[in-house]
């Protein structure tokens, strides 16, 4: 079974022509979405998100144009009927896309930045806040933890009501109500930190494709790299 990471890292604006290009390939819903950040580089990200789905659906065969049947699963998460499952995430510059074909994915992004550890404490345990501080680099630690634990509940589906608090990881893994979730960092850029979580069969493998965002989706390198599951 196979995780497919599509990623991509822009520099600049969009010009014009491009706008128009992508626009085309756009669900409406998605195309109005954009339309309404105020910051191009928020419409840009939020586009960008999906241009990476219709690359990940290209990728395994399948016609690009699904994403115009998106709906909405009872947890209100993006849902691509056919047996794939999908996770987008957006920070900085930069814009992920993991896709499976055997049970739920989550995965986050996050641009690296000197953090705080009192701005996690609605997140992280006392335990866990203490460890970060003692680690040689507490910033990235703790933003390891974050992805982590976001990348769980977003394949989980109740990102918005998980005390991620009571998160804790045990070896490559974290339990989330009956399920467990298996995580593995993913070394995508520099700058950043990425994590995939998945609950499914016990083999994985990820394909990682690197697109430069710079250009519009017909170029891209894959990478394949074994994440440590």
């Amino acid at each position: 079974m196979s995780i497919i990471i599509h990623s991509a890292f822009f520099t600049r604006r969009w010009s014009l022509l491009e706008w128009q290009t992508v626009a085309q390939l756009l669900p409406e819903a998605s195309l109005e979405r954009v339309q309404r950040f105020r910051r191009w580089q928020d419409g840009q990200l939020s586009a960008l998100g999906v241009l990476l789905l219709r690359r990940a659906l290209l990728s395994l065969g399948e016609d690009p144009q699904r994403v115009h049947a998106m709906t909405l699963d009872s947890q209100e998460r993006p849902l691509i009927r056919g047996g794939y499952d999908f996770n987008v995430s957006h920070s900085g510059s930069g814009a992920v896309c993991a896709m499976t074909t055997c049970g739920r994915v989550g995965v986050d992004l996050e641009l690296f930045r000197v953090v705080e550890p009192q701005h996690f404490a609605l997140c992280m345990s006392a335990a866990q806040l203490e460890a970060v501080k003692h680690h040689e680099n507490p910033s990235r630690a703790l933003l390891t933890l974050w992805v982590e634990k976001e990348s769980v509940v977003k394949a989980n589906g109740c990102a918005f009501n998980a005390d991620l608090r009571t998160l804790q990881r045990q070896g490559q893994s974290y339990s989330l109500g009956a399920e467990v979730y298996t995580v593995a960092g993913v070394a995508l850029h520099p700058d950043y930190l990425c994590c995939v979580a998945h609950c499914g069969t016990s083999e994985h493998v990820v394909e990682v494709v690197v697109w430069d965002g710079d250009l519009l989706p017909h170029r891209a390198e894959v990478l394949k790299l074994d994440a440590g599951f």
